[in-house]
């Protein structure tokens, strides 16, 4: 769906000034723990917990020994309408608020001193963020204003800014034109006049054919064996009563 509220609150968070925040380096703390210390993001944090990812953040990755997270500041939240931050905490919109933070977040720990001109850097989304500068270090177009903040499983650099997935500014139509599987399943919206309102206030979710399908040869399988086993134990059994007809 096309969360236009979020891409508006998203534009704004990246826009605000560049705040000074103080941090030391908390290598007995958790992100999630850090984040909570710094006093600057409360909102991040709250986010976090509404997303239901603050177990993950506070421990380590399987995939690595540690994860590295993008942080806005509550002064880069600030310039958001409250109402976009309710909404945004709704769990209807859920799968949107954990694909934004995610796209915060990489699996494995980035210093600042790894960072090059131009360099693509693939977020915990799959979508890629760029550096779009060394000074100061900016990612996309956030400025990292306080870089290398040591966690216990991670590290933190905090940004004046937030960063924008493409996912926010796409309808669930321009992800399913995206996906060559999905092709089918564009020609039939499309020729069934759906796109408008499949582009439209949402939120909205296509599953695609093939997964039905699937589903329902793997319900009918179970059905089938559940009615062979039923009538091996009737047959099996001799103090059952007679059969009614």
């Amino acid at each position: 769906m096309k969360f236009s509220t979020a891409f508006t609150f998203l534009a704004a968070a990246a826009a605000v000034a560049t705040t000074t925040t103080t941090l030391v380096s908390a290598q007995d703390q958790t992100i999630v723990e850090v984040a909570q210390s710094t006093g600057n993001h409360d909102t991040l944090v709250a986010l976090v917990t509404a997303a239901g990812l603050a177990e993950a953040l506070s421990t380590t990755p399987e995939e690595s020994d540690g994860w590295t997270v993008f942080a806005p500041t509550d002064d880069a939240f600030g310039a958001v309408d409250a109402d976009t931050i309710t909404r945004l905490s709704d769990p209807a919109y859920v799968h949107h608020l954990q694909d934004i933070l995610f796209y915060h977040v990489v699996s494995t720990p980035v210093a600042s001193s790894d960072l090059s001109q131009d360099q693509e850097v693939t977020m915990y989304n799959d979508e890629i963020a760029t550096i779009t500068s060394l000074e100061p270090p900016t990612i996309n177009t956030a400025v990292i204003s306080t870089p290398d903040v040591a966690a216990s499983n991670g590290v933190v650099h905090v940004t004046d800014g937030a960063l924008v997935p493409a996912s926010i500014t796409n309808s669930v139509v321009d992800a399913a034109v995206a996906t060559e599987s999905l092709s089918t399943l564009v020609d039939l919206v499309t020729a069934a006049n759906l796109v408008e309102t499949l582009s439209g206030p949402g939120p909205c979710t296509f599953v695609s054919f093939r997964f039905v399908f699937s589903c329902v040869m793997m319900l009918r399988y179970v059905v089938i064996n559940s009615v062979l086993l039923l009538f091996l134990f009737c047959r099996s059994s001799p103090n059952l009563p007679p059969p009614l007809f």
